[in-house]
C-alpha cells in the first residue's frame, strides 16, 4: 500500500516537473521578447528627444540666416565692431 502511494506521489511529481521543464523555454523566449521590446522603445524615445532637439536648433539657424539675409540692421548689430 504504502509502495503505491509513493509510486503515485511520484508520479505526480514527475509529472509536475515535465510540464515546468516545457514551459521554461516559452517563459524565456516571452522575456527575451519583452527585453528586446524595452530596448526598442528607449531607442525611438531617445531619437524623438534628438530629433527635437536637431529640429530647435535647424529652426534657431534658419531664423538666424533668415534675419541675416532680410534685415540689415539685424545683420549689423549682430556682425559689425561699429557703434551707432
Amino acid at each position: 500500500m504504502v509502495v503505491k502511494i509513493l509510486n503515485l506521489v511520484l508520479i505526480v511529481l514527475i509529472s509536475i516537473l515535465i510540464v515546468v521543464v516545457k514551459q521554461i523555454p516559452k517563459h524565456i523566449s516571452e522575456y527575451l521578447l519583452e527585453d528586446v521590446k524595452n530596448k526598442n522603445a528607449r531607442q525611438l524615445q531617445v531619437e524623438s528627444y534628438f530629433k527635437e532637439i536637431g529640429g530647435q536648433e535647424q529652426l534657431k539657424i534658419l531664423s538666424e540666416w533668415s534675419n541675416m539675409l532680410v534685415d540689415l540692421e539685424y545683420f549689423k548689430e549682430k556682425y559689425t565692431d561699429e557703434k551707432n
